[in-house]
């Protein structure tokens, strides 16, 4: 699952290198705000493939819990950050 995200990625990129210099100022922030959704969009979820991974591996014995102590606060900024 990750390489057909990474290729998504890949392409996306190099589609945006494409766009023309020379296109109008409110063509090309349109497309800077749909790049912008769709690379933030694969990113999501390509972390939300890397964290099942992640829970199949655990569940497979492959790695184990730790207890670490974090700032609650710190995390929902983060997360809100996120959206």
């Amino acid at each position: 699952m990750r390489t057909p995200l990474a290729s998504l990625l890949f392409f996306l990129k190099h589609v945006m290198a494409m766009v023309p210099e020379d296109c109008s100022p409110a063509y090309s922030q349109e497309v800077h705000k749909y790049y912008k959704y769709m690379l933030s969009q694969l990113t999501l979820t390509m972390t939300f493939v890397d964290d099942l991974l992640d829970l199949k591996m655990l569940g497979a014995g492959v790695f184990t819990l730790q207890t670490n102590l974090f700032d609650p606060a710190e995390a929902l900024e983060m997360l809100c950050a996120i959206f």
